[in-house]
């Protein structure tokens, strides 16, 4: 039952906001859509595991999952824009 959260989390969290994420390179370059496409698999496990250690309840809970996914891709040198 967990894995399933786990496998569903993703879509669950991108469900409950009506923005669209944009990202941009932070230093200007063109982004390459290979290296785009894996740091967001890797910081949507971190988006992942945030949310299951999370104690914040409701919607806190879900702007604390964003913060960490925003993180974990400006750790990565892009930056993130919901519109």
């Amino acid at each position: 039952m967990r894995i399933l959260w786990l496998a569903a989390l993703p879509l669950i969290v991108a469900g409950c906001g009506q923005t669209v994420p944009t990202f941009t390179k932070l230093d200007g370059r063109a982004l390459n859509p290979e290296q785009l496409a894996t740091d967001k698999v890797i910081c949507q496990g971190e988006l992942s595991k945030a949310w299951m250690s999370s104690t914040v309840e409701g919607l806190g809970r879900h702007y604390a999952a964003l913060d960490v996914y925003d993180a974990c891709m400006a750790q990565r040198g892009y930056r993130v824009t919901r519109t």
